[in-house]
């Protein structure tokens, strides 16, 4: 509820709603009835997988898939010619392997760099993706998608494991500038720098271009300097442009009501910031399978469904079985994080 736009800003700031969202980010759902009410072996162990722990393991994956990215960016392997040997290792594996995992779960736009990685290696295939291919260019563009996606306000990120009321607003505050200040000037002065950037580069060749002229003369000293200074005049405008439009963004003041760390950079921003941060406690939700691990949930669910689609009534274990690999693979690694924070050692 409480992420829907019709909620109202004394609700959703309200210290004692504040406080609440918070206790669940740390604690989980069930911290209150694991203490007054008793909950069995089992309960304790699901207990201390909180939204916080879920939300660590799937960026940990986000990470461990970037690095293995970057590894494979910076250390491709050598081009040689096989006879129909498969030529993936271990990184191009993983990658492969958690970009389908990361497909398997509902779009969105963290979605994107699975979206490139994946038909990379899967269209390479034998091969894999080498440097001077289309392919490789694609991760390339990947891992920045990647590195923009870990520091947005929406979960799996960053500012939602790094102290969120201080980083998630900051984080808001700087994805409002980019969409509504960084990419409309941008693209109000890109005809104008792609124009200047041309005539620069086309006067400062020594070779002329063929498509321009037949004739063997450069350019002449005065039409570079013309061209030059109009390319650092667009420049200079498009800085001041931008320069203009931050100093009349609204939200950059904090606000002086509040004494939030959610409202440092405005109540507008804290609202954003807020919501994102409620949707990141709904979506991790007890038994929650981050990638790579929802693969796991597939093998139980798939076979499901195709024995409802051949008219057998769908296994009423279902359930419970999801729950045991739950168990055994993301409660395991959740138990020992959950451990080091408890120790303060994380």
């Amino acid at each position: 509820m409480l992420t829907e736009d019709h909620v109202p800003p004394e609700l959703l700031t309200h210290p004692v709603v504040e406080a609440v969202v918070a206790k669940c980010w740390k604690y989980g759902m069930k911290a209150g009835s694991a203490q007054d009410h008793g909950l069995s072996l089992i309960g304790h162990f699901d207990a201390l997988s909180t939204p916080r722990v879920l939300h660590f393991i799937d960026v940990l994956g986000r990470l461990v898939f970037m690095g293995s990215l970057i590894h494979y960016l910076l250390y491709p392997p050598h081009f040689h010619i096989t006879l129909g040997q498969n030529e993936q290792g271990t990184r191009e594996v993983i990658l492969t392997f958690m970009s389908a995992a990361s497909l398997a779960r509902r779009w969105s736009i963290h979605t994107l760099p699975a979206m490139l990685v994946f038909p990379a290696f899967v269209m390479t295939l034998p091969s894999v993706p080498l440097p001077g291919n289309v392919s490789f260019s694609v991760l390339h563009i990947a891992l920045l998608l990647q590195l923009v996606l870990l520091h947005l306000p929406n979960s799996p990120s960053l500012p939602s494991a790094i102290k969120p009321e201080s980083t998630i607003p900051l984080s808001t505050l700087l994805s409002h500038g980019a969409t509504r200040i960084v990419i409309p000037v941008t693209l109000f002065f890109f005809p104008v720098l792609l124009l200047t950037t041309f005539l620069v580069s086309a006067s400062l060749v020594d070779t002329p271009l063929l498509v321009l002229t037949n004739s063997l003369e450069v350019a002449p000293m005065d039409s570079r300097f013309s061209f030059f200074i109009l390319f650092i005049t667009v420049i200079m405008l498009l800085l001041g442009g931008l320069g203009v439009a931050l100093a009349m963004f609204p939200t950059l003041a904090s606000s002086a009501t509040s004494t939030s760390k959610w409202d440092h950079y405005s109540r507008e921003i804290g609202l954003h910031a807020r919501r994102s941060f409620v949707e990141a406690l709904v979506q991790y939700e007890p038994y929650y399978f981050p990638v790579p691990f929802n693969l796991l949930q597939l093998v139980v669910r798939v076979p499901c469904i195709a024995f409802s689609w051949l008219g057998h009534p769908v296994i009423p274990y279902t359930e419970s079985v999801e729950r045991v690999l739950w168990r055994v693979s993301v409660g395991l690694i959740g138990a020992v994080i959950s451990g080091f924070w408890l120790w303060g050692l994380a």
